[in-house]
């Protein structure tokens, strides 16, 4: 716990158990990211430290600064977070980060160690339960979700069982809690399951409209061919407004993809 207490923006290591759960340079590339994007405070780490970081702040100058209110910041809730490398790609000014749930104990304890939200250990199969406890850091306006894929990837049985419900669970979740835009992100596969025919049946029962666009993260700059569904429902706006604003979406990120694939296939 100690190792906890003082971890604060990946200044230092994830207690050494988390290793079974993420290697070891998943969490040092995590440290890492977060020193670019956030320099710790005080005394640098001992290694790893940013060239040029600030080392200190100044409390009298930030007393001295006019406060200035900018727009409100968007609301988020990431179920599934993991070591929480989904967490930092939200890693921006515009979102307030109200509520993060993971299960799995090391892989919480990497989280935990590298992100200073609020961070839940709530089992997302009994979803009432976990709709009474996340009602208490809400509202929300947006969720990102990466529900377990093991029950839809090629390298299962192919068998949907308990893990492949947990995302018709977190869909009622969800729904329950009226987050007005899901973020699903999970393997292709996922979109020919039981499982999410019953999640979508419900989403458009409550009034959701959803896009599905599928990335390869060798097109997005990243040096391996990993391929991921990336599913994004949306209300509150209309109908009309609604399938609109995902056909953008949709059209923005497929122009992302073949731009990064032709840059990738030019080398």
């Amino acid at each position: 716990m100690d190792a906890l207490r003082t971890a604060h923006r990946g200044a230092v290591a994830a207690p050494a158990r988390s290793l079974q759960a993420a290697p070891e340079r998943f969490q040092v590339e995590l440290a890492r990211q977060r020193r670019l994007r956030h320099p710790p405070r005080g005394p640098p780490p001992e290694t790893g430290d940013v060239p040029d970081a600030p080392r200190s702040i100044d409390w009298q100058a930030l007393r001295r600064r006019p406060v200035t209110r900018g727009p409100p910041r968007v609301r988020t809730l990431g179920l599934f977070v993991g070591g929480g490398g989904s967490r930092l790609g939200l890693d921006d000014p515009l979102f307030e980060h109200a509520a993060a749930v993971e299960l799995d104990g090391p892989t919480a304890d990497v989280y935990a160690a590298n992100f200073d939200d609020k961070l839940l250990r709530l089992d997302l199969t009994d979803w009432r339960a976990a709709m009474d406890a996340l009602r208490r850091h809400g509202p929300y306006d947006f969720c990102q979700a990466s529900t377990p894929c093991p029950d839809f990837s090629r390298s299962g049985k192919g068998i949907e069982g308990p893990r492949a419900r947990l995302t018709v669970s977190t869909t009622r979740l969800l729904i329950g809690l009226r987050v007005p835009v899901i973020a699903y992100e999970n393997v292709s596969r996922m979109l020919a399951s039981r499982a999410w025919a019953e999640s979508r049946a419900l989403l458009e029962d409550a009034g959701y409209a959803t896009r599905a666009v599928e990335v390869d993260a060798a097109d997005c700059g990243v040096p391996q061919r990993r391929k991921r569904v990336f599913v994004m429902a949306l209300r509150g706006v209309g109908v009309v407004d609604a399938e609109q604003h995902l056909d953008r979406w949709a059209q923005r990120v497929s122009e992302r993809v073949l731009k990064g694939r032709s840059a990738r296939r030019s080398v």
